[in-house]
């Protein structure tokens, strides 16, 4: 019964015309966004897809509206992967985002781009498509993850797309505390890095703030940990610097090879308490290489929750980064995106 009631459930849903971001199908985006260069990877993570399941047998792109090319002509390779994210936690290493098991690819072929030299009414059609062999079911209980990279690109010129976006583009960063020590192998001091953003009760309760944390130069490939307080509890001669948070809360990270610690957004229920209320963060991770306790130390961050309002962003985030890098670490976006259709 369950499994009749599902398939009766996705049927309903194939003649709708669903966007990311929502709401996009006869809407002109609010900005446009350079895209289809060189080689690129580009990934989305959509929340305000979730609720009912539905197939999606293809996904398509459009120009920003009125725009005209005179470098249109170009072919590439195209793969596409969609799957599932906890958008309460979204990763600038873009293969963290997908949960276990819900990553498909369901594009791999060379497309040829159409003719953006004529213009079109506003908006324009969507009229880069890719047709998938067959459908992919999206099960509406988490974000949907909609990720693609384009190589072997016949022209590198930039080629304006739709794009709607309400967000900010530089959230608040937090203080510095105290420096960092230079881990095992690696030149630079290993540092922290915070920030955060309000988007407001409204639209987004359940995700309605946000807070990032990354950091540099940490013991290559290995376990790192971020610690979490409410206050700075500045305690010196423990560690190789003063240790300003303690483990009030530990959250687990992970370095990659150059030592980089890629950022994590954090989102967590809006509540108007939360607003002005101060978080002290530091990285630590294992290192052998310092005495006498074997553990490197960041600076620390003091992060304020903002009071500065992004309202009427979607429940939505974008980021890319050029190929043939494979470090994902490209900075997230959170209030919108690229404009594309999935049927």
């Amino acid at each position: 019964m369950r499994i009749t009631s599902l398939i009766a459930l996705v049927c309903s849903s194939v003649a709708a015309q669903v966007t990311s971001p929502v709401g996009m199908a006869t809407t002109e985006g609010n900005a446009i966004f350079s895209h289809w260069t060189g080689s690129r990877r580009f990934q989305q993570v959509d929340q305000d897809q979730t609720g009912a399941p539905f197939p999606i047998s293809s996904i398509a792109w459009r120009r920003n509206g009125g725009f005209t090319s005179a470098t249109y002509a170009r072919t590439f390779d195209l793969k596409v992967d969609l799957g599932a994210c906890d958008f309460a936690a979204v990763s600038e290493e873009f293969d963290q985002n997908f949960l276990p098991g819900s990553r498909t690819t369901v594009f791999n072929a060379q497309v040829n781009f159409p003719d953006w030299s004529v213009a079109q009414p506003t908006p324009a059609p969507f009229d880069l498509t890719a047709t998938f062999t067959s459908p992919y079911v999206y099960f509406g209980l988490n974000a949907l993850v909609i990720d693609f990279e384009h190589t072997n690109n016949t022209s590198t010129g930039g080629l304006s797309t739709d794009r709607q976006f309400n967000g900010p583009t530089t959230p608040t960063a937090g203080t510095v505390l105290g420096a960092g020590c230079v881990a095992t192998g690696q030149t630079a001091v290993f540092s922290h890095t915070s920030a955060s953003s309000n988007f407001d009760a409204v639209p987004t309760p359940a995700y309605g703030l946000r807070l990032r944390l990354g950091g540099t130069a940490a013991p290559a490939t290995g376990g790192v940990l971020c610690l979490i307080d409410v206050a700075d509890q500045n305690i010196g001669g423990i560690l190789c610097t003063t240790l300003h948070a303690g483990p009030l809360v530990i959250l687990p990270m992970a370095s990659q090879a150059t030592g980089l610690v890629p950022t994590l957004s954090l989102g967590f229920a809006h509540h108007p308490s939360l607003v002005g209320q101060t978080l002290i963060t530091q990285l630590v991770a294992p290192d052998g290489g310092q005495s006498p306790i074997p553990v490197v130390a960041s600076n620390a961050r003091q992060s304020t929750i903002t009071s500065t309002l992004f309202s009427g962003g979607a429940r939505c985030c974008y980021a890319w980064h050029g190929l043939p890098s494979a470090t994902g670490t490209g900075t997230s976006f959170f209030g919108g995106g690229m404009v594309m259709e999935l049927r």
